[in-house]
């Protein structure tokens, strides 16, 4: 489930810069967001289907840490770029 909602928001993001949606203004910190989304994904790909097949009993601490880092990269991207298109337009 959560490599489906990391491939979702990996996609989003491209389709976003393709789109050429972010200025010139925040366009590096989306794509930094795509870049750290897309290694979110090939690292949750990696352990949900190589991975948890090869332990018995897997336990993921490692989410503890991960789930909340890419939370808070999205909410600073976000509320950065909503803050200064925001001041921009006044």
């Amino acid at each position: 489930m959560l490599v489906l909602f990391a491939f979702i928001t990996f996609f989003v993001l491209l389709l976003l810069l393709a789109a050429g949606i972010p200025g010139k203004r925040h366009r590096k910190s989306v794509i930094f967001l795509t870049v750290l989304w897309g290694a979110f994904l090939t690292y949750e790909w990696y352990m949900d289907f190589i991975w948890e097949k090869t332990v018995y009993g897997p336990i993921r601490v490692d989410l503890l840490i991960l789930v909340p880092v890419m939370i808070v990269a999205t909410l600073v991207v976000a509320i950065r770029c909503l803050s200064q298109s925001r001041t921009q337009g006044q």
